[in-house]
């Protein structure tokens, strides 16, 4: 047995665990298999974007009225954990939505939140 599967974070709550699981099927279905092109290549497909915002992957913690998740940074940990956890480096998502998208959120115009 290994160590991650003994092991709970005392702040994974249950709606942590069911993101936790969808998240990491999400990765093992539809990004794992292409890992290798995208680093040979230097970036991830666009269309993985795209997969991953309707997924709720992205910004999860931004608030809704933006089009986020309306979650907190338990939600972000979950997301970047898995993330980690399928071997994907090149997917910028914890500075895309965990950094610049709340510096939009805070700072930005009406027009560009």
């Amino acid at each position: 047995m290994s160590l991650n599967a003994a092991y709970k974070s005392p702040w994974l709550n249950e709606e942590l665990e069911i993101l936790q699981d969808a998240v990491r099927k999400f990765y093992e279905k539809e990004f794992q298999p292409h890992v290798e092109r995208w680093e040979d290549q230097g970036c991830v497909d666009r269309d993985a974007w795209r997969k991953a915002g309707e997924a709720g992957i992205l910004c999860a913690s931004i608030k809704e009225e933006y089009g986020g998740g309306g979650g907190n940074f338990g939600h972000e940990m979950v997301i970047a954990q898995e993330q980690g956890r399928a071997g994907i480096s090149g997917f910028g998502n914890s500075v895309h939505s965990g950094i610049v998208a709340h510096y939009i959120q805070a700072y930005g115009t009406e027009e560009q939140k």
